[in-house]
């Protein structure tokens, strides 16, 4: 009903239910690095790593949010996604053909399927709809939205959300939603990943993560989120330093010189990501059982709705 109030009915879609859990998009080991503009008196050009070897699926009828500061790779990673950018390195493979093997027609159908609806698309009354409304145009299958409610209040900002979960629920389609909005993401998202300087430093059922984070730099993202339930109880977490420069990413742990835990294997080797309780985390915290990251957020609060 929602799509045909919308003028969706013609687009040829199948409904929700014919849809399964099958892979959209799958990312493995995804790079891109960028060659730093020569200053104004010359010498080399530096490296910036602006997404650093990430992998993650995109499952039909599902959204997967990505969440971390500016700078972090959020927007690289929606650019390589649509096609905008060309890896430097890894694959994307959509419904389990690789990007880099589509002939001129595999492009086609690919940029048909892949759609996109961006901030500035967003300046209230009727123009979130409309945008919407033209990313649908095509049927696409996968739609980005990068920072899409960020321009609105809070009222509109909730309906947007709701219709963007309304359509999905009958059109069956796949999100890449990446957003500031913690709170936004979480309500949004089935999985959420946590980037910090172009790693994936966390990732997992958005509810479980969002409640019980795990990598201290999520756990400070989300203290300061909005709590999703009056009750829930969070000790907000200031982080010290500014975010490095993918220029010069700081050796072994990125994150390490504003970690409040950093230990000395922090500095000198990089954590690989580990099933960590039912989700992956790239932290020394979580070498040996003694060390844990402490969970700041109330075990008994209600979960994100």
């Amino acid at each position: 009903m929602l799509a045909r109030f919308l003028g969706f009915h013609s687009f040829g879609y199948a409904g929700s239910e014919q849809y399964s859990l099958m892979a959209v998009i799958e990312a493995a080991g995804l790079t891109k690095h960028f060659l730093a503009r020569r200053g104004i008196f010359g010498g080399e050009r530096g490296v910036v790593r602006a997404v650093d070897g990430i992998s993650f699926t995109i499952e039909a009828g599902r959204t997967l949010g990505v969440v971390g500061e500016s700078g972090c790779g959020k927007t690289t990673t929606a650019k390589l996604v649509l096609g905008l950018e060309d890896p430097t390195g890894g694959t994307i493979l959509f419904e389990g053909r690789d990007l880099q093997g589509l002939d001129t027609a595999g492009r086609r159908l690919y940029r048909r399927s892949v759609q996109a609806v961006f901030q500035h698309e967003f300046s209230g009354g009727q123009r979130q709809r409309i945008a919407i409304a033209r990313a649908l145009a095509l049927s696409p299958k996968l739609i980005v939205l990068d920072e899409p409610v960020s321009a609105l209040d809070v009222s509109i900002r909730a309906q947007i959300l709701n219709l963007l979960r309304d359509l999905q629920a009958e059109l069956g389609l796949s999100y890449l939603f990446i957003a500031h909005d913690l709170a936004a993401v979480a309500h949004m998202s089935h999985t959420i990943v946590v980037m910090y300087l172009g790693k994936i430093v966390e990732s997992g059922d958005a509810r479980t993560l969002a409640r019980t984070p795990k990598h201290p730099y999520t756990e400070a993202l989300f203290s300061a989120a909005l709590p999703s339930h009056p009750d829930e109880r969070r000790e907000e977490i200031i982080l010290s330093g500014e975010v490095p420069s993918p220029l010069n990413p700081p050796s072994g742990c990125r994150f390490h010189p504003r970690c409040p835990h950093a230990m000395p294997s922090c500095a000198e080797q990089e954590p690989a990501l580990a099933d960590i309780e039912g989700r992956l985390v790239a932290c020394h915290l979580y070498d040996t059982d003694e060390h844990r990251a402490p969970i700041r957020i109330a075990a008994g609060a209600s979960p994100v709705s």
